[in-house]
């Protein structure tokens, strides 16, 4: 054990955090953006108490099903748990929203900090990896993202349980065992990438015992792997329970052979953002290869260095444990590899990176250190490692805080994903859709209309650019565009209300109805969204009676619907039966909603259960 005075961790953490401050001061002055607007601002399941129990047992995307159905893979309850701690203290203020991201990411700092020193790496080499750990740019989209955050928790559980498991070799114990498999288990509750722990483990285990001398290093390496393997059953078997299937579907239809064929340029690329972050983006013009695409740049050339990064990664894994376990930790960005889980326009983003880089830069640096020094260091020094690492890490820094200011707005963020991706139809989309709620739709007509060229039978681009024409008032160009977008089929409930939401303001009220109905046959989940816009339509047309039939038909639904807006009917039938001097049909359609909403306490339930309230 070193002396005390030779364990500068205060020394190291204060430069630590000094570099955090300036890679993310400008961060808290960043908008809620991209997902954050979804996931934040337009979730109930966060903001409503009534409803944390649904949020906690239901993928993060479910919010988006009107009885909250499974939609997606991510099943991720301790991200979901983190946005309902946030949005209790901050709500809708993204500014406190970003401290706490900063000051998660600044843990994770301090916890790789505690792993590099527990697994051997030199005081300098240690410090001088935390320190670019700490600064470098492609931690922007995890930090200053809010939607990032699932790898900043995946990160910290996972290197709490890397720390204990460490521990657990010299000092077994039942509490380090229920340390190590606990984090394991919420670093998986914030994102599946965790499941990587297993070979994470398999392998430092091995290369710790062999280079212990001990002959049973493959069986201990195995022993002790085998508890992360239940754990990370236990945890895909709670998943499916909850999601009512173990896979909900991928998002593209990518052919196996496109995967693989895909990876050596993947590699490239997330090699190049860890060495060289010169340009980063939200969208970048990568995409899946084909046969037809093995071309000498796209397929040989990133082959020939995928090969020689990986006979390299793994010849150095042989001579020593340290580098063994660096290669482990690098291990976590293989999920990323199957592109056939992400939209097929964003096969790469620099947030796969954030643990991985951590495993790459200590490597790096420990092999020029042996290179250099020849001998290990006892105890920190200031030399070569620390001064050159920490020269580099304030150069990062500075990249970062001018990233920064890209993910402070959507406009800044999909201007960027234009420059970088310009034939991608998602940049161009999200453009088109920033500036539009910028309030610059003429400007975004462009970018909206070459969205709709890049992908002409997708709806969503589609019905950006009616919305567009629609804030244009040309409502001959709008009515065209959604129309377009309805016809394709899917994803089609945007387009039906913002095309009926125009027909009522041209007092086209039938029309209205009309695609309302027509919503309502094709998504049966809309029903009584879809009801409640009729009645809306019929109360403006003056048609009070029909108003209320619409209402009526969907009482039953509204009084069960696992929503505030779906309960919100009763509410609005008790309104209208007042305002046509039906008293007693108001009264018992006021106390339904107050028996439906019993114990909701978020504020517009508060408000209207204190109306009906006061009118019966």
């Amino acid at each position: 054990m070193e002396p005390e005075s030779k364990r500068p961790i205060s020394v190291i953490m204060g430069i630590a955090a000094l570099l955090v401050g300036l890679a993310f001061w400008n961060a808290p002055k960043g908008q809620f953006v991209y997902d954050d607007l979804n996931q934040v601002v337009r979730n109930p399941l966060i903001q409503n108490p009534g409803l944390w129990s649904t949020a906690l047992t239901s993928d993060v995307w479910a919010f988006k099903s009107p009885s909250f159905d499974t939609v997606s893979n991510y099943y991720r309850p301790v991200f979901t748990a983190w946005t309902i701690a946030n949005f209790i203290v901050f709500e809708f203020e993204p500014a406190g929203w970003h401290v706490a991201n900063i000051l998660l990411h600044l843990l994770v700092v301090w916890l790789a900090l505690k792993v590099l020193v527990r697994l051997g790496f030199s005081w300098p080499v240690a410090a001088a990896t935390t320190w670019i750990f700490a600064a470098h740019p492609v931690h922007v989209e995890s930090v200053t993202w809010l939607a990032g955050s699932p790898d900043l928790l995946m990160a910290a559980f996972l290197l709490v349980s890397l720390d204990t498991y460490l521990g657990l070799r010299a000092t077994p114990s039942l509490k380090g065992w229920v340390i190590a498999l606990g984090s394991t288990l919420l670093a998986l509750g914030s994102k599946e990438a965790a499941l990587m722990m297993v070979p994470a483990v398999l392998i430092i285990e091995f290369a710790m015992s062999k280079s212990e001398a001990r002959l049973d290093a493959l069986a201990r390496s195995f022993r002790f792997s085998l508890p992360f393997v239940g754990v990370v059953a236990l945890f895909f078997v709670v998943r499916g329970v909850f999601l009512g299937a173990y896979s909900v579907g991928d998002q593209s239809v990518l052919p196996l052979s496109s995967v693989i064929l895909s990876v050596p340029e993947l590699v490239l690329f997330y090699f190049k953002q860890s060495i060289a972050p010169f340009w980063l983006s939200s969208a970048y013009p990568l995409r899946a290869i084909s046969s037809s695409d093995m071309t000498l740049m796209a397929f040989w050339m990133p082959l020939a260095f995928t090969v020689l990064v990986a006979v390299g990664l793994v010849w150095l894994a042989r001579l020593n444990a340290r580098w063994a376990a660096a290669l482990a930790v690098m291990l976590f960005i293989l999920p990323a590899f199957y592109i056939r889980a992400f939209n097929p326009e964003h096969v790469v983003r620099d947030r796969y990176l954030y643990l991985p880089l951590l495993g790459l830069v200590a490597l790096l640096l420990d092999f020029v250190a042996s290179k250099v020094h020849k001998t290990d260091i006892q105890g920190f020094a200031w030399n070569g490692i620390t001064v050159g690492g920490l020269t580099a890490a304030v150069g990062l820094a500075v990249m970062s805080m001018l990233y920064n200011n890209v993910w402070l707005s959507d406009v800044a963020l999909w201007r960027r994903g234009v420059v970088t991706d310009p034939n991608g139809m998602m940049a161009n989309m999200m453009l088109a859709e920033s500036l539009r709620m910028n309030e610059s739709p003429q400007e975004a007509v462009a970018y909206a209309e070459k969205a709709v060229s890049l992908g002409p039978k997708a709806s969503r681009p589609l019905t950006i650019l009616g919305m567009v024409y629609k804030d244009l008032y040309d409502y001959e160009e709008a009515e065209s565009a959604l129309m377009r977008a309805i016809a394709t089929g899917t994803d089609t409930t945007i387009a039906a209300g913002q095309l009926a939401d125009m027909y009522v303001k041209l007092n086209r009220y039938e029309d209205a109805v009309g695609v309302f109905e027509g919503e309502i046959d094709r998504n049966p989940g809309y029903k009584v969204e879809g009801r409640m816009n009729v009645a809306t339509a019929r109360v403006l047309s003056g048609d009070r009676e029909r108003a209320a039939a619409a209402l009526e038909s969907i009482r039953s639904e509204a009084a069960n619907s696992p929503i505030p807006a779906g309960r919100k009917a009763l509410f609005l039938l008790g309104q209208l039966y007042t305002e046509m001097g039906e008293y007693e049909k108001s009264d018992a359609a006021f106390k339904d909603y107050l028996a439906a909403t019993e114990g909701w306490s978020d504020p517009e339930t508060l408000r209207m259960r204190e109306y009906a309230s006061s009118r019966l």
